[in-house]
């Protein structure tokens, strides 16, 4: 990886600057979009999109900074609209490491959605949508609501959310605060001991909240706490040396 491309990037996040990129991975490919990027972590760096804001991972290898000139067709709001996939929440968080309540559903991007049962013709013959006698007589189509995910998920964390581990000796995470980064909290469930601080964004929380596993690459000191109240609890002690980028509002 060329160290000018990461230092590109990382003037973008000191600066919160829009840049244009191509990107070679993804569903569209080579496509050039623009992006705000927000946090690079080992290989990966992490930014919202431009027209939805939300935020998605690119490998650096496979990105490239350049000019809204260069002949590369743009990606569509169309390539990169939000799909969703219908599911059943307890049966989608039962293998979580975090008990995800019903509260927080909407945190990790599960939120009722409406749906309309439509007629099934000889060319849908693997349809899973049914035809009810009502819609037959009324010729209306019936209306539902149903529980769904984006994909990507859209997730919507707040301050205050709070997650507990399925596992008695790991740690109640807490998100405290929420700016160009989100920043959660390992608190000791006996209240005595220091908390454990990290800045990340939502990606990397969904993702620790799923598997167990702590980014602790993303841990801060009480210096860099978002938190002017909160900082004074936090444990300094074997903080990773590479730790994250400071972005305040």
């Amino acid at each position: 990886m060329e160290d000018s491309l990461v230092e590109r990037l990382k003037a973008a996040i000191e600066d919160g600057e829009v840049v244009t990129v191509v990107y070679l991975g993804g569903h569209a490919p080579g496509t050039k979009r623009r992006i705000l990027p927000i946090r690079i972590a080992e290989h990966m760096l992490y930014a919202r999109s431009s027209h939805s804001m939300l935020v998605k991972s690119y490998l650096l290898e496979k990105l490239s900074i350049v000019s809204d000139e260069h002949p590369s067709q743009w990606m569509t709001e169309s390539l990169d609209r939000l799909r969703a996939t219908k599911i059943e929440p307890t049966s989608y968080f039962s293998e979580w490491a975090y008990d995800i309540d019903r509260s927080l559903w909407p945190a990790l991007g599960v939120t009722l959605r409406e749906y309309v049962v439509k007629k099934k013709t000889a060319s849908d013959q693997d349809s899973t949508f049914l035809e009810t006698d009502d819609v037959v007589a009324n010729k209306t189509p019936a209306k539902y609501l149903a529980y769904a995910v984006g994909n990507p998920p859209q997730f919507d964390f707040h301050e205050g959310d709070l997650f507990f581990p399925k596992s008695s000796d790991d740690l109640v995470v807490q998100v405290v605060a929420k700016r160009k980064l989100l920043e959660v909290h390992q608190i000791p469930r006996d209240k005595n001991g220091l908390r454990i601080a990290y800045q990340l964004v939502d990606d990397e929380l969904a993702e620790w909240l799923k598997t167990g596993d702590v980014p602790r690459y993303s841990r801060i000191d009480a210096a860099l706490s978002f938190s002017e109240v909160l900082r004074f609890s936090i444990s300094s002690e074997h903080v990773h040396s590479a730790t994250s980028v400071e972005c305040r509002d």
